[in-house]
């Protein structure tokens, strides 16, 4: 009974090292939990005698060989997590956040600015007429566009901003520590690169509401999106391609930045190559 036992204790580290292929670790992970029970394993196979190497040659073997499933086995599941925590932040058209990833963030930097007392703004934008590009165009000309506008929107705010496909044609973008004339640079700048072309040849304009925690004290994320996106409707029922701020505050898409626009997206792909209709009218 006591030679059994003591069998079954030499098995020890086998199962313990074959347990880690229950969970998602890094290789750094693995080896640092493997390490000590190869040193074990490898210490206790040590040969007394010439007749006892084979068995320690094939002890460490086998152990060697069940490290190398238990880690083909953990970075697997790793992987998958991975994709589909991907899957479920970022959206597959654009790369942009998820409305579900989005809400969390804006959640979180909410709270911060509401301990700390600092600024955060946010800018609630809508694409003008792109329903029209989808009933003209087709929807797969809806998407170029649609993904080309969220490349310039990435390209354009600031590092440690976040932009978001809140819902088809609409995106919100968070902008910590940014006071509203912070958030009217930023705006300033997206309007001069542009968010690319129609298919017509029209430039992609967007109306935006602006909203910011401190000075309009709104009392949750909720309010501070409703508050947003009211402005934002403001600014479509004003004329479109502008937005609307803090004490009514206008940016109008200025029709100088269109020749910035045409040369930024000289690259981009032609969504349609048939006949075109008349551009409307912003």
């Amino acid at each position: 009974t006591e030679q059994v036992i003591a069998e079954l204790y030499a098995l020890l580290p086998f199962v313990m090292i074959a347990g880690l292929t229950l969970f998602p670790l890094t290789l750094k992970e693995l080896l640092a939990y493997a390490t000590p029970m190869l040193a074990v394993v490898v210490l206790s196979s040590i040969p007394e005698a010439k007749s006892d190497i084979s068995e320690a040659v094939s002890t460490i073997w086998l152990f060697s060989l069940i490290l190398g499933v238990a880690m083909f086995a953990s970075l697997n599941q790793l992987r998958y997590m991975l994709s589909q925590v991907n899957r479920a932040s970022y959206d597959v058209l654009t790369g942009l956040l998820t409305r579900r990833a989005g809400i969390e963030m804006l959640d979180l930097q909410f709270r911060l600015a509401t301990i700390s007392e600092n600024h955060l703004s946010i800018l609630y934008l809508d694409l003008d007429h792109f329903k029209t590009v989808n009933d003209v165009y087709g929807h797969d000309a809806g998407d170029v566009v649609l993904k080309y506008a969220a490349q310039q929107l990435s390209a354009t705010v600031r590092k440690g901003d976040s932009v978001i496909r809140w819902g088809g044609e609409e995106f919100i973008i968070i902008l910590p520590t940014a006071t509203p004339d912070e958030a009217n640079d930023v705006i300033a700048r997206l309007m001069k690169a542009g968010l690319g072309l129609r298919p017509d040849g029209t430039p992609v304009t967007a109306s935006i509401g602006v909203a910011e925690v401190q000075t309009d004290t709104v009392k949750d994320w909720k309010a501070l999106i409703e508050l947003a996106d009211h402005r934002m409707y403001t600014a479509k029922t004003s004329g479109r391609a502008r937005s609307i701020g803090i004490n009514e505050t206008q940016l109008l898409w200025s029709e100088s930045c269109a020749p910035c626009i045409a040369r930024n997206t000289a690259d981009a792909p032609e969504p349609f190559s048939g006949s075109q209709p008349e551009p409307l009218a912003n």
